[in-house]
């Protein structure tokens, strides 16, 4: 039942009954919401902004989480109103709710200090509650006509919302063609901003990745991997497509072009059913282009603190630094390792004798650094209180002491563990159905993680090894060999053609890039003896890896090499050496190559 008011009761400076409170206060909460949504529409139909950072299910989240918004002033008025009961009339409430109401335009473009935006909300709202103060009872009323309206609107806008991704699943499931015999099952998982640098994996001194060693073991350790790109929308596209990020339009403006074949559409058209369980909802969910190819794509899920966050005031209030100062370190709505693993057991129960191809995001690991219970002491762990440094906005690590710098490593190091943890968890449990033998499972990560090694903190600015060089395991799979070792350099983008190698040996890849594959067949062994260059892009740089040499290339001209065979955290720069004039002459024109075909796409 929607609240209903006293519309005969009043006149300027009469009070406002509790009933006329609570219309008011959820009428302009649904109001909000939906304004809410009609702005992200804006922003993506007329400014064209693709990375709006909100829920596909915001049509209804927006409006109950300003319910609750605006549920703390209607109970102060409520209070007021029963103590003071002629201090709280229809103009008195409207303003106090209008000034809510305007505030999230404000909120999201975000280009004025908060005074300002104060002293413009104030006068809009007072303003409002002038234009109120003369006929109150008709306000109240068109408030309690219309609030049936806006509620269908939203139940509407709901239903469809919720309806949509299941129709076009069922779809998608429909038009499959029939699968090849005996096709494995194809697993990708990628483990958001985990770096190889910091895994017992690649000989880290910290047992933080045993149950990646445990599939290591069944398959193939690339030691030395490369992301094609420093941060996650523009790494994830080149997994997905075996393009370098230039040729896949994928930046922090544009989305990954519609255009590109990917793992899900190629699988899917061989009679896979494709599926994506991710973590990190902003730069690879439902508006980043990944999801081409998936019958079923689960971003952001359904959760309290998820629909909290669709709510621009309550997203801003949770990233104050006042907030940050009380301990409110957790992203609102974040999905956890546990989330994404019952999203996929979920879905496999139900993929019958289909072959399928899932892609898995994990983002425990990635700022600010918050390991569940049970993983905050190891490693020497202490219950010491920790503020997480990058949310505090702080990316150069000069502004941070060592100490602190150090609990932040120690708490990188848990995260990784207990993601591990959750890995051989899910492993587990695909293996007690008997789905595991017959699956191909590729781990990786999207890039790194710096802490200070190069003078900053976090990742998607520079080209060192600890954002570039990631995991690489390959499992399962009945050509895929055991406990095999590659030591060379390889690219992320390799991935693609690598997987359809596998699962279609006999038909032409679709996707550019050199299967993995010609490490370990016959056909191809000498070839594989044949090192390839390894490009990665950043907005501030370009770099190539070649035989034992990293060379990187800054946009301001300068340049750095490095020995990654003796100095993978690249601590000693020799590119003005004898050995390294010699190698940046060969490396030199590779990258400047690489560079004009970046050129040519743009």
């Amino acid at each position: 039942m929607m609240p209903q008011a006293d519309v005969t009761e009043p006149r300027s400076g009469i009070g406002l009954s509790f009933s006329s409170i609570v219309l008011l206060a959820v009428w302009f909460a649904l109001l909000t919401g939906l304004g809410e949504v009609t702005l992200h529409i804006f922003r993506k139909l007329v400014l064209n902004s693709y990375l709006l950072d909100v829920s596909p299910h915001a049509t209804w989240m927006s409006p109950l989480a300003n319910l609750l918004v605006f549920a703390i002033p209607a109970l102060i008025l409520i209070l007021v109103r029963k103590l003071w009961p002629l201090r709280v009339s229809s103009e008195v409430a409207v303003v106090v709710f209008a000034f809510l109401a305007v505030l999230p335009p404000f909120i999201v473009f975000n280009k004025l200090h908060w005074l300002a935006v104060a002293v413009l909300a104030a006068g809009f709202a007072v303003n409002a509650g002038r234009m109120v103060r003369s006929r109150p009872h008709a306000f109240l009323a068109f408030a309690n006509r219309s609030i049936y309206w806006v509620a269908a609107v939203i139940v509407l806008l709901a239903t469809a919302g919720s309806l949509y991704p299941a129709i076009a699943e069922r779809r998608a499931l429909g038009a499959l063609p029939p699968p090849p015999d005996d096709a494995p099952n194809v697993l990708l998982i990628v483990l958001d901003t985990v770096r190889a640098l910091s895994l017992s994996l690649y000989g880290y001194g910290r047992p933080t990745t045993p149950n990646l060693e445990r599939l290591a073991a069944r398959g193939i350790r690339f030691d030395r991997a490369f992301a094609t790109a420093p941060w996650t929308l523009p790494s994830h596209a080149s997994m997905l497509t075996g393009h370098h990020p230039h040729e896949t339009s994928a930046n922090r403006t544009t989305a990954m072009n519609s255009r590109l074949a990917t793992l899900a559409t190629e699988l899917s058209d061989r009679g896979y059913q494709t599926a994506a369980f991710v973590a990190n909802g902003r730069y690879a969910g439902w508006e980043s282009g990944l999801t081409r190819g998936f019958s079923r794509y689960e971003d952001r899920q359904i959760s309290v603190g998820q629909m909290l966050s669709q709510s621009s005031i309550i997203l801003a209030l949770s990233r104050h630094p006042m907030a940050i100062s009380l301990g409110f370190y957790q992203p609102l709505g974040r999905k956890h390792a546990h989330d994404v693993n019952a999203g996929l057991l979920r879905w496999q129960a139900r993929t019958g004798r289909r072959p399928f191809f899932a892609f898995l995001n994990y983002l425990d690991a990635h700022a600010p650094y918050l390991p569940p219970a049970g993983f905050q002491r190891l490693f020497g762990g202490t219950a010491t209180k920790r503020v997480p440094i990058l949310t505090m906005g702080l990316h150069l690590a000069a502004e941070w002491p060592t100490p602190e710098l150090r609990l932040e490593r120690d708490a990188y190091d848990q995260t990784i563990a207990a993601l591990d943890h959750s890995i051989g968890q899910l492993l587990d449990s695909l293996d007690r159905r008997g789905v595991l033998d017959n699956t191909l499972v590729v781990i990786t990560s999207d890039h790194g993680e710096e802490f200070g090694e190069h003078g900053r903190l976090g990742h998607g600015r520079k080209l060192y090894s600890q954002v570039l060089w990631v995991p690489l395991v390959i499992a399962g799979g009945k050509s895929v060999p055991r406990e095999m070792t590659v030591t060379g350099a390889v690219s992320l983008r390799d991935i693609p053609a690598t997987v359809m190698a596998i699962v279609s040996p006999e038909a032409r890849s679709p996707f550019p890039g050199s299967s993995l594959s010609r490490f370990w067949t016959p056909v191809d062994a000498e070839r594989s003896n044949e090192p390839v260059p390894v490009f990665s892009q950043g907005n501030f740089g370009s770099s190539v890896a070649l035989d034992r040499y990293h060379y990187i290339k800054h946009t301001d001209g300068s340049v750095e090499l490095y020995d990654i065979m003796t100095d993978p955290e690249e601590r000693t720069n020799i590119a003005s050496t004898e050995e390294g004039i010699s190698a940046i002459s060969r490396l030199r024109p590779l990258l400047e190559s690489y560079g004009e075909s970046k050129t040519s796409m743009k």
